[in-house]
């Protein structure tokens, strides 16, 4: 069920950019489970509490199995190809943050660009995401 929750909070964040109580009400009542357990996942995943300050939102996921999948070199590899300060690229196109688990362990190591995620990150992969966006492709 959890994995549900999550799949609706994240079509409604595509959607609306942003949880609200509205939205976990709304989600509660589609999936008829609690409005309790709702707002348990939307307030421990911090995908869903996010704002964006640049273009691509970039958030690196640090729960166990991305953790140690090398879930820290996927950060080294972002802040370099970036050039990051205070986690923002120069051309303030990138912003990446640190997140607890974004569920998708079976993937690890992950990251979610403006809310989509992708799984089994190297550096070549991760290169191609980057360069993809840096000429307005989307990835």
């Amino acid at each position: 069920m959890k994995q549900t929750i999550i799949e609706a909070l994240q079509s409604a964040l595509e959607i609306e950019h942003e949880i609200t109580k509205e939205t976990i009400l709304k989600i509660s009542k589609q999936l008829n489970v609690p409005e309790s357990e709702v707002y348990g996942v939307a307030t421990f995943y911090t995908q869903f509490k996010a704002k964006k300050k640049a273009k691509y939102n970039i958030e690196i996921c640090m729960g166990t199995a991305c953790f140690i999948l090398g879930g820290e070199s996927i950060v080294e590899i972002l802040r370099k190809r970036l050039k990051l300060k205070d986690n923002v690229s120069e051309d303030g196109l990138f912003q990446i943050s640190i997140v607890r688990c974004l569920g998708r362990c079976s993937e690890a190591p992950v990251m979610s660009i403006n809310n989509k995620i992708y799984g089994k990150l190297d550096k070549n992969k991760i290169e191609k995401l980057i360069s993809n966006l840096e000429q307005n492709n989307e990835v």
